[in-house]
């Protein structure tokens, strides 16, 4: 996923994961504008999980 490369952005997104834990992370500049956060969090397992946190993820990326 990118984020932009501002002050809050990291922030917004961990608040947007909720409360599920991160398991893995790794925060890559992308260029002066955006970045690339790759990261492995924990779920329930259920489809309707996984598929919730993508909707809720893009609803937050877009402007």
């Amino acid at each position: 996923m990118a984020i932009p490369e501002l002050p809050g952005s990291f922030l917004k997104f961990c608040r947007a994961l909720g409360k599920r834990n991160i398991t893995e992370f790794n925060y890559r500049y992308f260029d002066p504008a955006m970045a690339q956060v790759f990261v492995g969090i924990s779920s329930s397992g259920a489809e309707a999980d996984h598929r919730q946190l993508v909707e809720h993820l893009a609803a937050e990326a877009s402007p």
